[in-house]
């Protein structure tokens, strides 16, 4: 790095597969740029940053830093949240297992049946992708510091009881969805509302 990103206009390029192609042997493999090639691993000719490295960028600028990039964070925000965690994968975690180690209060809040979008396919941690958040809290954090509450916002207010019903039978590993029973989240009149 040594600088030669500080007068440079950084992008963003927003990718659905491994980047970095380099070239296809002649078998049709696809071989890609290496770490070891700074700016052709993370980054675009016109200087756009590959978006499923852009988690590592960061773990990496930090580490150059001597972990001042997220100190500053830290230094600037007492409080951190962080919504649809479900989705975070890869080196992704790695940040979030520095934020951890802050003086921040750091709250997650997801659904790990919410799953929808994935920002990379890591090689990082690919056992924690599609929403093992929680697992990977309890095996990478420590316990001290990290809780899990599935407590309380575990009511859906989007869905009745047909709908909490039906989906709870497509994720049988977690405890039941329940619709909220507050009397103004059931206010309202719909012709079809439920599972046909």
């Amino acid at each position: 790095m040594n600088g030669e990103l500080d007068d440079r206009k950084i992008g963003f390029l927003l990718t659905e597969r491994q980047s970095g192609f380099r070239y296809s042997t002649i078998n049709n493999q696809p071989v890609y740029w290496g770490e070891s090639d700074f700016f052709n691993y993370y980054f675009t000719k016109d200087y756009k940053i590959y978006s499923d490295k852009i988690s590592k960028f960061i773990f990496e600028c930090n580490k150059k830093a001597d972990g001042d990039v997220i100190n500053r964070i830290s230094r600037i925000y007492s409080h951190i949240f962080i919504d649809e965690v479900q989705d975070l994968a890869g080196w992704e975690l790695e940040i979030l297992k520095l934020l951890f180690n802050t003086l921040s209060n750091i709250l997650l809040v997801g659904d790990p049946r919410q799953v929808t979008y994935l920002t990379h396919h890591p090689q990082k941690h690919p056992k924690y992708k599609d929403g093992k958040i929680d697992e990977f809290i309890n095996n990478k954090c420590k316990k001290d510091i990290c809780e899990i509450d599935t407590k309380i916002l575990s009511k859906t207010h989007r869905n009745n009881k047909a709908i909490c019903d039906f989906s709870s039978k497509l994720f049988p590993e977690y405890e039941s969805c329940q619709p909220c029973e507050y009397k103004k989240c059931r206010d309202y009149s719909v012709d079809r509302e439920g599972v046909f």
